[in-house]
């Protein structure tokens, strides 16, 4: 699964003294240094396989009401929370911080180059379909869950177009 050791790598990176640095909270908050690439392949592990079982709970539940959402979300978000908190709980703190960069760099090289591409054009067609509909649609239509959502898919495009970009390098 090429995608989820993307998205996992993102969580990492090489300290200076060349041990594996994981950043559970991403670019907002500290990381932990682990002890060895045991410890990292773990925790990766455990990253992908969150991403395995949480983004399509996420995406089933919200299909059914707002409601279910929030309980699987949270549920999700305290799962993370709890086990990443478990699996540093015996690392010392990082002195180095992950830069939005750093992040999507190490993503870039996680991902394949035709995964990248597209996951771009995908998003690309979404701005495009949002931005159609916002412009022709049905007046009953959303206007603002358009807007929101291409404006969201516009922002995953500049993420995943740099990543390209990295990727091409």
């Amino acid at each position: 699964m090429g995608y989820f050791n993307g998205v996992a790598s993102a969580y990492f990176k090489k300290g200076a003294d060349a041990k594996p640095v994981f950043y559970p909270r991403g670019v907002v908050a500290k990381g932990y240094v682990l002890p060895d690439e045991a410890a990292e392949a773990k925790t990766r592990r455990f990253i992908k396989i969150h991403l395995i079982v949480s983004l399509p709970a996420i995406v089933i539940a919200v299909n059914y009401s707002l409601t279910w959402f929030w309980i699987v979300a949270v549920a999700s978000f305290a799962w993370f929370y709890f086990q990443t908190k478990a699996l540093v709980k015996e690392c010392p703190v990082s002195a180095e911080r992950l830069t939005f960069k750093e992040s999507y760099t190490n993503s870039a090289k996680a991902h394949n180059k035709a995964g990248l591409w597209a996951l771009f054009i995908i998003s690309l067609l979404f701005v495009a379909v949002g931005s159609w509909f916002m412009i022709v649609g049905p007046a009953h239509s959303s206007k603002v869950a358009l807007g929101l959502s291409t404006l969201f898919f516009g922002a995953c495009s500049c993420a995943i177009g740099y990543m390209v970009k990295v990727r091409m390098k």
